[in-house]
């Protein structure tokens, strides 16, 4: 890819995008040179949530790990068709930017390759990841965190892409706005993961910290559902050390986490 300076001063910058092949290079030299791992996990906070979803299955299988564990923290694929109606499904546009910058759809490109091995991947709904993971590893203890009122991941997706958002000038009009976008593609989520035995949720409401982004970074403070008496801790315990169905429990009181201390 060709990256123009937007103030035209300096030289275009060419960078080669090799992600799934650095990714196997490094799972390579892990596998040939470290003992076989009895247990695996895969995690990543904000784009690194995002990641590890889109990694997990190619360092599952090449790694051959005896069990397998996810936890994706506040970098959500929310589902989102091809072609959908940008007010009923908001990440449409976000999701389509991506495909175009990384290629996404080539006929030798990362979709076509994550395939082969989740054979459910709808490559017209990049949200179709955690359904496809599911039945591909049915095994796998897997778990998504993220808050109801994240300003950080909700801007990213939406305040470039919806002219409204970017000529607010009013933060609080702002801030609703996103989160408007933000609620209703948290819900589709929720229903979609709410039939996955083998995947879990955990939505928080609200903290302080980075504008209520990534629950499990600096400290897993603030990160409780009150009104369920849960805490991060227990989400990420039952994610990996639970049995049956995992944990799935959202916070829909909007006012508790405002009136702490």
């Amino acid at each position: 890819a060709v990256y123009e300076d937007p103030d035209a001063v300096a030289e275009p910058l060419v960078w080669h995008h090799n992600g799934i092949r650095n990714v196997r290079a490094v799972t390579a030299w892990l596998r040939d040179n470290l003992p076989r791992s009895g247990q695996m996990l895969s995690t990543g906070c904000s784009a690194g949530g995002t990641g590890s979803k889109v990694a997990h299955h190619l360092l599952r299988r090449d790694l051959a790990a005896t069990r397998g564990f996810l936890l994706t923290d506040s970098g959500p694929i929310f589902p989102a068709p091809r072609g959908a109606d940008p007010e009923e499904y908001p990440s449409v546009l976000l999701h389509a930017r991506v495909r175009d910058a990384w290629g996404m759809d080539r006929a030798n490109g990362p979709l076509a390759y994550l395939q082969e091995g989740m054979p459910q991947l709808d490559l017209d709904d990049l949200g179709s990841f955690y359904p496809a993971l599911s039945v591909a590893l049915p095994a796998d203890r897997m778990g998504h965190v993220h808050f109801w009122q994240d300003l950080t991941y909700s801007a990213y997706s939406y305040e470039r892409f919806f002219d409204g958002i970017g000529a607010e000038t009013d933060p609080e009009a702002r801030d609703a706005m996103l989160l408007e976008r933000w609620h209703k593609d948290t819900e589709r989520q929720l229903q979609q993961l709410a039939g996955l035995a083998n995947v879990g949720y955990y939505y928080p409401w609200f903290r302080t910290l980075a504008n209520s982004h990534c629950g499990t970074a600096v400290t897993f403070r603030d990160s409780d559902i009150q009104e369920l008496g849960l805490e991060l801790q227990d989400f990420i315990d039952n994610v990996l050390d639970g049995q049956g169905a995992v944990m799935q429990a959202s916070e829909t009181d909007r006012e508790a986490d405002y009136n702490k201390p």
